[in-house]
């Protein structure tokens, strides 16, 4: 074979191999220009690919892969896609919030109780119940929230308690004739109670105090004496009068009163129920005084500041004796 030949056969074999070289370095670069994409929906992975520039939007819609305007998504939708880059989008779930008798429907992709309550403007203060916990977690199976509104009040609930009106007999009285011991008063009876509602209705009911005024019994003297028949004299003129043989000088009217303190009277004597009173200097020490109401003769034997004019202050044993007597308006007769 002549050079020239074997030289043509070579320039075809190396023609030959270029174009077989270009056809696979094609054929590799169709193969291998693509940009490589994630999509993760959720919890789920689409794996998707595309020549030349794409944004998010583009690849959605080749991917027939649609969103609601609750749901996230990142990157943005106009974003330029690149090799290897991740599209993730979060779906939003539709949940139910119940709270103050109003349910609230919300597609949100919160999904902390807390996170959706604030989107939605709910308050909720330290005593409110929330289920599930404020901290819990949401998802398409457990989608619903109730809020119940936990109130605490006192309320004070007031009983008055009557008192007992009780009769004493009282030898030394006369009979028809009363006297007021003791005024009566009515007692109270108070209970402060805690009251717990939710959502307005009582749930429970504590007593956390009691207090009790006791009423005070109103007690009365009944009169039982049989008054002592005598003869009425008008004043400065002498009549027999109703103890031994003395007779009396005058009758007066008197506003007598009670006291029970002091070892000496102001004349020197030792007091003694039944005979010592207290009157104004008009009247000397050792003056005798019947006072028919009291079926008794007493003899001045002591003074007293608030002693003048027409009063006169009886000697009584004990402080009770002096409230029982109290004060009285009495008829005095002054003997010789």
């Amino acid at each position: 074979m002549s050079l020239s030949k074997i030289k043509g056969l070579m320039h075809e074999k190396k023609l030959i191999i270029g174009i077989i070289f270009f056809l696979l370095t094609m054929t590799l670069f169709i193969l291998f220009d693509k940009n490589h994409i994630i999509v993760k929906i959720d919890h789920e992975e689409v794996s998707t690919s595309f020549r030349g520039t794409q944004t998010v939007e583009e690849v959605l819609k080749n991917q027939n892969i649609s969103l609601k305007k609750e749901d996230k998504i990142e990157p943005a939708l106009h974003t330029e896609l690149e090799d290897g880059d991740i599209i993730k989008i979060q779906r939003a779930i539709p949940i139910t919030v119940v709270a103050d008798g109003t349910e609230h429907k919300i597609n949100t992709t919160l999904n902390k109780v807390e996170d959706v309550l604030g989107q939605l403007e709910l308050q909720v203060d330290e005593d409110d119940k929330v289920e599930p916990s404020l901290s819990s977690t949401i998802n398409k199976e457990n989608n619903s929230i109730k809020i119940v509104r936990v109130e605490e009040k006192i309320e004070v609930k007031e009983t008055s308690l009557d008192y007992k009106k009780i009769e004493k007999k009282n030898s030394n009285l006369l009979q028809g004739k009363t006297n007021l011991v003791q005024r009566g008063s009515t007692g109270l009876k108070t209970i402060e109670e805690k009251v717990v509602l939710e959502d307005g209705t009582e749930v429970s009911r504590e007593v956390i105090s009691e207090n009790v005024k006791k009423p005070v019994d109103e007690i009365k003297e009944i009169g039982t004496k049989v008054p002592v028949k005598k003869t009425i004299t008008s004043s400065n003129k002498s009549v027999p009068a109703s103890r031994g043989s003395q007779t009396s000088v005058k009758t007066i009217t008197v506003e007598a009163t009670a006291y029970y303190v002091g070892d000496r009277t102001a004349s020197g004597t030792k007091p003694s129920a039944n005979r010592t009173i207290a009157a104004s200097s008009s009247y000397s020490f050792g003056t005798k005084m019947y006072i028919p109401a009291l079926g008794n003769t007493y003899v001045v034997e002591d003074r007293g500041g608030a002693v003048t004019g027409n009063k006169i202050d009886i000697y009584f044993n004990t402080r009770e004796e002096c409230v029982r007597f109290g004060r009285k308006s009495l008829q005095v007769q002054v003997l010789q």
